[in-house]
């Protein structure tokens, strides 16, 4: 890129940092009023959004990235997979192009190639002072929703929704902060935390280090609070490769040394984190009133379910329903899905089959994809979650099919390369640099389980995806080797 951008290289890159920023706070605003999020999404974001992709595709040393121009490849598969719906499968054009689409380009094509557009020296001083406002609102988020757990009482929205607080949800209580399902504010508070680390790594100030560790204590609590699986697992392999990648560090320490001692210390560090993440969730149930009122325990609703297996196959006394009906089935389906069990991934298992299922039967499928937007449509269980085939991998395969998929996927695969140029080195860069692309690795394996981190949706995850792994791919030693 030119040391010495040109006059519109300058207005973009005070206005395109600012922009994002201002993107990301108002998604999650986005839970308090999503009357008000989406009427400005459509009229001011989108218009806005489009604009500044294509200023930001046009600045030098952008667009001859081969990851922009995969991305670029993705986006427009995107248009011409929704405009095949329209035309093969009697979509309408409004449907086709609802605010995941949007979503997705906005994060591809802006957030990705921001530090592309931006001049070496600010690079870094950019991407630190966006992260340090988004975590501080966001770590005051966290900070109210300790506070509404220990007085117990909820933020509530006019129709009752809890918007900061212990919210009921299927079989138990678990905390939820902007509305947001307790998955997404669990993987929320878990990206804020590593994104809280990166910072702590990047600073040479012991002040900006303590806060940065004062911050991650109520993000920390957060994750466990929320019950979620997914959020602690990952929660925990990101602190892991925290440990690892200290000692790796250690110039003291041989390469074999660093390697054996890092690994002694992941397993060590994720036994404790786990650990302390469950105690949190039992602590949690004893102290808050709303989870003693939780509906049957799950033997009672096992019973129930075998009932209605039992239902669905007698033979003449269940006439056959309509499409999308609430059949016994489907009923067992999604009480399964409900269960906290653990070797189906609490029911992602049948989801996953489910579109499979699609799949296998509409090959066509495969071609021209279903469209985010139309994968509620694709079958009855599909739309009981909204779509959400809680896999971003599975999602973009049915969505996009086979030429999104593959696009994606290259992509992913050239950011690992990315990473690994940046990781390996064991001195030249800070504890930070090197932690940041084990951000995308955590995004990459909560991907197995959540589709917001890939796919846009409820949340920021998608958006601070790309922004996070654009500037991976900036990073001195992944441009030096690129």
């Amino acid at each position: 890129m030119n040391d010495r951008p040109n006059a519109p290289a300058r207005w973009l890159m005070r206005l395109a940092p600012a922009y994002i920023l201002a993107y990301l706070l108002l998604i999650l605003y986005a839970g308090f009023n999503p009357t008000a999020f989406s009427i400005v999404l459509r009229v001011a974001l989108h218009p806005a959004s489009a604009m500044l992709a294509a200023l930001m595709l046009a600045q030098p040393g952008v667009f001859g990235r081969l990851e922009t121009k995969l991305l670029l490849g993705y986006v427009a598969w995107i248009a011409v997979s929704s405009l095949c719906g329209v035309l093969l499968y009697g979509w309408q054009l409004y449907a086709a192009y609802q605010n995941t689409q949007f979503h997705m380009i906005f994060s591809a094509l802006v957030c990705f190639p921001l530090p592309f557009a931006l001049p070496v020296e600010r690079r870094k001083p950019v991407f630190r002072t966006m992260l340090c406002a988004f975590l501080t609102v966001c770590t005051a988020l966290c900070v109210l929703a300790l506070i509404t757990v220990l007085t117990q009482t909820p933020v509530l929205a006019a129709d009752g929704r809890v918007l900061v607080g212990i919210s009921q949800l299927h079989n138990d209580s678990r905390l939820v902060i902007a509305g947001m399902h307790p998955n997404a504010t669990g993987s929320l508070c878990m990206l804020v935390l590593l994104l809280t680390l990166y910072l702590a790594g990047t600073s040479r100030h012991l002040l900006v280090r303590t806060l940065c560790g004062l911050a991650m204590i109520p993000q920390y609590a957060v994750i466990g609070l929320t019950d979620s699986r997914a959020a602690m697992i990952i929660t925990t392999l990101g602190l892991a490769c925290a440990g690892f990648l200290w000692v790796w560090r250690q110039r003291a320490l041989k390469a074999l040394s660093g390697a054996l001692l890092g690994v002694g210390l992941a397993l060590v560090i994720s036994v404790a984190s786990y650990f302390a993440l469950t105690l949190s969730v039992r602590l949690v149930a004893q102290a808050t009133a709303a989870w003693a009122q939780a509906p049957a325990p799950v033997e009672a609703l096992a019973r129930e379910i075998e009932s209605a297996v039992q239902q669905a196959q007698t033979p003449g006394e269940n006439p056959a329903p309509p499409d999308g009906a609430n059949t016994p089935a489907l009923q067992l389906t999604e009480q399964r899905a409900l269960m906290p069990d653990l070797q189906s991934f609490t029911g992602r298992t049948d989801i996953w089959r489910t579109v499979l299922y699609v799949l296998k039967t509409h090959p066509q499928y495969l071609l021209t994809g279903i469209s985010h937007d139309g994968m509620a449509e694709a079958h009855p269980m599909l739309e009981r979650f909204g779509g959400e085939a809680h896999n971003a991998y599975l999602q973009v395969l049915a969505a996009t099919g086979l030429p999104g998929f593959v696009a994606l996927a290259v992509f992913l695969l050239l950011l690992f390369l990315s990473s690994l140029r940046v990781v390996l080195p064991r001195r030249g860069l800070s504890f930070g640099d090197q932690f940041l692309p084990v951000v995308l690795l955590c995004c990459c394996v909560g991907a197995m389980l959540e589709s917001i981190y890939l796919i846009g949706g409820q949340g920021p995850f998608h958006p601070l995806f790309y922004l996070v792994a654009g500037f991976v791919c900036c990073t001195p030693a992944a441009a030096q080797e690129a």
